[in-house]
């Protein structure tokens, strides 16, 4: 009787804990949404601000995120360059902390560290940008490397 019991715990222990796990597994497929390589950056006239995904892809201009000093910016989703206009103005804002941009579809947060490094008139960033479709509510935090300057 006492094993029938413990065995009948068990089961049901078990049980929901795979329950548990299949919901948490739901939760981890979830998959960030990609941001692809930016096809032109032309719309800043050579001053605005650069991010990659990692150093190494900032080296060789390989950007997830621009933006102009002129509350433009750029993403790429599905292979389509996507233009969106700050949300945040702010004239007398120096630095690059907590812009946000949107368009009808997504809403970006670009978060930045102070200047790791600076180079004349360049300055040298980490920090991350938070992705959000606003129409689905999928959404995504990725980490980025940039530089801002002319």
């Amino acid at each position: 009787m006492k094993i029938g019991l413990f065995l009948l715990t068990a089961v049901l222990l078990l049980s929901g804990c795979k329950r548990n796990e299949e919901k948490n597994c739901l939760n981890c497929k979830e998959k960030p949404i990609p941001l692809q390589i930016i096809k032109g950056t032309s719309f800043t006239d050579g001053a605005g601000c650069y991010f990659s995904s990692d150093t190494l892809a900032l080296a060789k201009r390989a950007y997830i995120f621009v933006s102009d000093y002129n509350e433009t910016a750029v993403i790429n989703v599905e292979g389509e360059d996507i233009f969106l206009k700050q949300k945040n103005i702010d004239s007398e804002q120096i630095e690059h902390v907590g812009d946000t941009y949107e368009n009808e579809i997504y809403e970006i947060l670009v978060v930045t560290s102070e200047p790791y490094d600076s180079l004349d008139y360049t300055f040298y960033y980490t920090g991350s940008i938070t992705f959000k479709n606003k129409v689905t509510g999928e959404h995504s935090v990725h980490t980025i490397y940039g530089v801002c300057g002319c």
